[in-house]
């Protein structure tokens, strides 16, 4: 089921989400015909700090050719000063499993033939670069809820392994938790 972005009901979520100053959490599908009515907000509501949860997630490549690019994240980026990501924690060689495709584009050096266990994987040197650049819009997204908390542990390993170790220390403490600090205290 899709609910438009642009709809009535997510307008009043916009508009709370700038009327208390707390950022919102967004798990909104990349695909590039999906990309206008969230834009649209994003423009309506400039007060409004959204977090689109999962940049770096490609289960599609179809449909999704923007989004799961650096390139493209770039330019959301630069078009929306209220725009934050999230990072897919899917690790290195994982599929998703509704289409098959390898979930998440970060990685570089992943063997095709292999499942989950990528141990010469690495970050995408494009992906590193836009990281670097823009390390204050990006956040640590461990997507562990009911039911998934014993991933935790899983997760947060290889984000420090595959991620956080390829970053300077800079980006690498703002996008592990100085910039969720920021988000939701509204301070340094």
């Amino acid at each position: 089921m899709h609910l438009s972005a642009d709809s009535e009901s997510f307008e009043a979520v916009f508009r709370l989400a700038e009327s208390s100053g707390l950022p919102m959490l967004v798990h909104h599908e990349a695909e590039d015909a999906l990309l206008p009515e969230l834009e649209r907000m994003l423009d309506r509501h400039p007060r409004a700090r959204v977090i689109w949860c999962h940049v770096g997630r490609n289960r599609n490549r179809a449909a999704w050719t923007i989004l799961p690019t650096p390139e493209g994240v770039r330019a959301m980026l630069d078009r929306h000063p209220n725009l934050f990501f999230d990072l897919n924690q899917s690790p290195p060689g994982a599929r998703h499993r509704g289409t098959g495709e390898v979930d998440s584009v970060l990685y570089a050096n992943i063997d095709p033939g292999k499942d989950k266990n990528q141990p010469s994987a690495s970050l995408d040197p494009k992906w590193k670069a836009l990281l670097e650049e823009r390390s204050d819009r990006f956040v640590f997204g461990s997507d562990v809820n009911t039911g998934r908390w014993s991933n935790y542990e899983r997760v947060t390993e290889n984000f420090r392994w595959f991620i956080l170790r390829a970053l300077s220390p800079r980006a690498g403490a703002n996008i592990a938790y100085r910039n969720a600090w920021r988000l939701m205290s509204g301070r340094d």
